[in-house]
């Protein structure tokens, strides 16, 4: 590749990351944190993990932004932080061997702050990737 062809290159990798790094990068790391938040999310039934998507995405220019949330946003809650449940005016009943209570302790899972720990190490990365791959498109 001769200079000529260098520059042409720069100017087309120029163009092309201001008209979709962001999108591709956000894009990229959206994905893989929201395929980390299911790896990381308690399963009982799968409903909770079945729950979390990508639910937008906005870009203008240079910049974009994704929004992951989960469906469920108290359950989500309660096994993130924990808590305790105590439903009023219940029945206590008995099958004449176990005894189902009036209240419930759960602890935490901290889930969605594993994720977010594991993003705050891992995007980066995704970042650079994402940024190579636009280069290397543009033959540089």
């Amino acid at each position: 590749m001769d200079l000529s062809e260098f520059a042409g290159a720069l100017r087309r990798a120029a163009e092309d990351v201001r008209a979709r790094a962001a999108d591709h990068i956000v894009d990229d790391c959206a994905e893989k944190f929201l395929e980390k938040l299911k790896d990381n999310t308690p399963v009982l039934t799968g409903a909770l993990r079945d729950g979390e998507s990508i639910d937008s995405f906005e870009s203008g220019g240079t910049s974009a932004s994704a929004r992951i949330s989960t469906h469920t946003p108290l359950y989500a809650s309660f096994r993130e932080t924990g808590g305790e449940i105590s439903i009023k005016r219940a029945r206590v009943l008995t099958n004449g061997v176990e005894f189902f209570g009036t209240h419930v302790h759960q602890e935490g899972s901290l889930y969605m702050r594993r994720t977010v720990e594991w993003a705050e190490g891992a995007l980066p990365e995704i970042c650079e990737n994402a940024i190579t791959q636009i280069l290397e498109d543009a033959g540089l």
